[in-house]
């Protein structure tokens, strides 16, 4: 299971149309306690969004409460048209970090 972001309103401007984190975190303990093995994909790491201690110390709270097998972190995979709609979502949500995210080009 992925998670991305604790804070609803940064999980929403970066996955609009995925489940909440608590939804998700829901299904892994409901996977948990029927016995299936479960397991974390944190990310995608975001500078200054996703990577920031009030984002990942509730996820790894959160986390530490399950009985996960493995847990793997993850950077922004910049495969087709990813830095594109990443720099379009920072400009939309988030503009004071316009000039943090230069680095993705026009």
């Amino acid at each position: 299971m992925t998670l991305t972001a604790w804070d609803e309103n940064l999980r929403r401007a970066i996955e609009p149309g995925a489940s909440p984190t608590a939804e998700r975190l829901d299904v892994l303990r409901e996977a948990a306690a029927r016995g299936i093995p479960i397991w974390v994909f944190l990310g995608p790491l975001l500078p200054l969004l996703t990577d920031t201690i009030e984002n990942l110390d509730p996820l790894f709270a959160a986390i530490a409460k399950l009985p996960i097998t493995h847990l793997h972190t993850d950077r922004v995979n910049f495969r087709s048209g990813v830095a594109a709609s990443l720099k379009a979502m920072v400009r939309k949500h988030f503009r004071r970090l316009d000039d943090d995210y230069l680095w993705l080009g026009s």
